[in-house]
């Protein structure tokens, strides 16, 4: 697998793995998503329909006002 970024698993964490959680929340990959990429597409490594990650309060502010989606 290719990443558009130097891999670092401090600040890429797979987020659909609850390994990921078991030594506490991924805060460097929520923080590195946050000013890469705020909404992310989340591919499930085990086949899994997979998720969007939402990682900055304003845009899930102003998506849970946009009750039409």
């Amino acid at each position: 697998m290719s990443f558009p970024y130097s891999y670092n698993p401090e600040t890429n964490a797979d987020l659909s793995d609850h390994d990921s959680f078991v030594s506490g929340p991924p805060l460097g990959t929520w923080e590195r998503m946050r000013s890469e990429d705020p909404l992310a597409w989340c591919p499930e490594g085990d086949g899994g329909r997979g998720f969007w990650s939402v990682t900055r309060h304003k845009d899930l502010m102003e998506l849970n006002r946009q009750t039409d989606l």
